[in-house]
């Protein structure tokens, strides 16, 4: 298992902020009755009474009803919510941070023995923080038997904040402290259960499901295996939990340490209640941390995903929407035009200013980096980074921790190096683009760079790098990596990870569109108009099926292609006979983009439809959209005269209407449109 996610980077603190907090929260409203039954079991005494039967979960919960209302099962809430929050965050943050120190260097893969460590140090680490306080308020709060319909019947305790200022007031702030030792036991060894657990589970049904291997496991499976992998931990250290329960409700007695009042309380215990009191609670506790385990991870892993989705950036654990994004590199209090520019940004030249600092750049062998930028819509040079010291065949190696200064964690730019060999010099053109900068940011950048060196002028670039991560750029393994591929020559294909790819794609893509015929930006990085030059495209193979079904295509029939993302070839998803053009919108996938081919009743018209939901992934977004001038193409050699084409983010645009309009135009609207424009969404 690999301590990155699977876009190949550490989740940010700031996301696992966000979804742990929302994971913890909405655990808390589901299972925090559970949570105040298992309190009331473990502190009771009823099996020390002559001929009482202890009273069971179903019971236990029955009661608090019918005492204190259905509110009383609510008790302690307000302390939990209190420190959800900050408990996830540490939970999450602090299981990645431990989890990726003890990730193999060379590889980035985590061990089983790792996870387990880094789930028990997690574990110890939220105890201390945040669990044993709130525990103690909590379960100070759920030990009272009052009833909440009664307003005669009055509490010590009236709310979280008074429970906390008055035990406060009457013990000492270390009361809040009171069986942090078992607490950080309990909580060491349920998170190491339970991480190891869940991280297996998911390994082994990410084995068996290949399609899964890189993306999130479907909500259901992840409930599954988070209600299993939570299950786990109570059963391991149920006599843990039952005493740290009786000693957090008791006072202390002057005198006595903490170890001698665990003993004590173990040995009354046993003594009276037998063995089955360790195990007091165990079912409503199951009940609880199975269920809330579930509810945990999966929402954490919803709300995680659609985070690192979104176009929304985190830094510090604030939000930014990227058309805003301030990054720090500025140019006369100016910022980058990332705001202004669009994803198809056309019209980006070198200025004057770069012209000039380049020539001096060039010129001055004593200069080792010249940062650049874009800015208005220009590129424009930030401040040169020169060598320590006189230049030599060795400066180059040793000049690279100064260009630390310059990267920023969500902030593209370029690098203009100098690299020194022992008999050369040479220019380098570095692309830094981070997977997690905003997506206009990273199409700006990536479709900028070919500006940017041809021209300063090409034939000055010994080469061209491509780096999304700070060490790609900083460490010397990777140059040295690159070296070896030939003397002074970099060969980025073997070396490109997959969203390096993707944005490589991308700068193709635009490349050729902005070479071809004008058409409409379709809003993800290219354009689709009639001719032959027009749009972003990606020559890929199709498959046989697909042309014969296109060939036997026949009135009234449908064909959809889909590409096969790990292959990247254009394959068959399905072909239909007979289909009503109401019916259009049922045979097309509403989760993965499609190529659709629809054969209008009674006219001769093939109309193409394209559809790419918003919930695709991005490499299935570009892939398709790049390789739809290559699927008319074929249906074109198969023998159909594609003239209507329709763009649509889900099948629920496609309809009867819609279809009839294009193949049949009113009169009175001009002639058919080469290319219908999506549909505004509802309000």
């Amino acid at each position: 298992m690999s301590a990155k996610n699977a876009n190949g980077k550490r989740t940010s603190p700031a996301v696992n902020l966000i979804a742990g907090g929302g994971a913890g929260m909405m655990e808390a409203l589901v299972c925090h009755p559970l949570d105040t039954i298992k309190v009331r079991m473990q502190l009771s005494r009823r099996a020390t009474a002559p001929g009482a039967k202890p009273r069971g979960f179903v019971a236990t919960g029955a009661q608090i009803v019918k005492k204190e209302t259905a509110l009383g099962l609510y008790k302690g809430l307000g302390a939990v919510l209190g420190g959800i929050i900050p408990k996830m965050a540490i939970r999450f943050t602090s299981y990645e941070a431990y989890k990726s120190a003890l990730a193999d260097p060379t590889t980035g893969q985590v061990t089983s023995k790792a996870t387990f460590l880094a789930g028990l140090a997690a574990g110890v680490t939220e105890a201390v923080a945040v669990v044993n306080p709130m525990e103690v308020v909590k379960i100070r709060l759920q030990a009272q038997h009052h009833s909440l319909a009664d307003p005669l019947d009055a509490p010590k305790y009236r709310s979280a904040p008074h429970a906390l200022f008055t035990v406060i007031k009457e013990e000492g702030f270390r009361v809040l402290y009171r069986g942090v030792s078992l607490t950080a036991l309990r909580q060491g060894t349920n998170q190491a259960a339970n991480f190891t657990a869940y991280t297996e589970l998911k390994a082994a049904l990410q084995r068996w499901q290949p399609e899964y291997s890189n993306s999130q496991l479907p909500s259901y499976q992840t409930t599954f295996i988070g209600l299993i992998s939570g299950a786990v931990g109570p059963f391991s250290n149920a006599p843990i939990d039952t005493i740290k329960t009786r000693l957090q409700k008791t006072r202390a007695e002057p005198g006595q340490s903490a170890v001698s009042r665990i003993m004590v309380i173990a040995k009354d215990m046993f003594k009276t209640e037998g063995t089955r009191a360790f195990y007091k609670g165990i079912t409503p506790r199951v009940m609880r941390v199975a269920p809330g385990q579930a509810v945990t991870f999966t929402v954490y892993e919803y709300l995680k995903g659609k985070l690192e989705a979104s176009n929304w950036a985190f830094v510090g654990g604030k939000f930014e929407d990227p058309s805003f994004t301030a990054p720090p590199h500025t140019v006369n209090n100016q910022l980058p035009c990332i705001s202004q520019c669009g994803i198809m940004q056309s019209g980006i030249t070198v200025s004057s200013e770069l012209q000039d600092a380049f020539a001096r750049f060039n010129s001055d062998t004593s200069t080792f980096c010249l940062p650049v930028t874009i800015t208005a819509e220009t590129l424009t040079p930030l401040t040169p980074i020169s060598f320590q010291g006189t230049p030599s065949a060795d400066s180059f190696f040793s000049a690279l921790p100064q260009l630390s200064s310059v990267l920023q964690p969500k902030t593209p730019i370029y690098l203009l190096i100098r690299r020194t060999k022992s008999s050369s010099t040479s220019l380098i053109a570095l692309t830094y683009i981070p997977s997690n900068a905003p997506v206009r940011a990273k199409t700006l950048f990536a479709s900028t760079r070919s500006t940017l060196t041809r021209e300063l002028g090409t034939e000055k670039f010994a080469s061209t790098v491509f780096a999304t991560e700070e060490d790609e750029v900083l460490g010397q393994d990777a140059w040295r990596e690159r070296d070896g591929e030939g003397p002074n020559a970099i060969s980025r294909e073997d070396m490109m990870g997959e969203k390096e790819r993707e944005l490589e794609a991308v700068r193709k893509a635009e490349a050729e569109a902005r070479s071809g015929t004008p058409g409409r930006d379709i809003g993800i990085g290219g354009t689709f108009g009639p001719g032959s030059g027009s749009g972003m495209r990606v020559s890929m193979p199709v498959d046989e099926a697909a042309k014969t079904a296109l060939r036997d295509l026949q009135d009234g029939g449908l064909v959809q292609l889909t590409i096969d993302i790990p292959t990247e070839k254009i394959i068959l998803a399905d072909s239909k006979t007979s289909v009503e053009a109401s019916a259009v919108a049922s045979h097309i996938s509403s989760s993965s983009p499609r190529y659709t081919f629809y054969h209008y009743p009674g006219s001769d018209v093939v109309v193409f439809v394209y559809t790419c939901p918003s919930g695709s992934s991005i490499k299935e977004r570009m892939l398709h959209a790049s390789s739809r001038r290559n699927a008319i193409t074929v249906a074109e050699q198969e023998g159909h005269k594609i003239l209507k084409k329709i763009e649509a983010s889900g099948p629920d645009e496609i309809t009867d209407e819609r279809l009839q309009e294009e193949v049949n135009p009113p009169r009175d609207q001009g002639p058919a449109r080469g290319f219908a424009r999506p549909r505004r969404p509802g309000r």
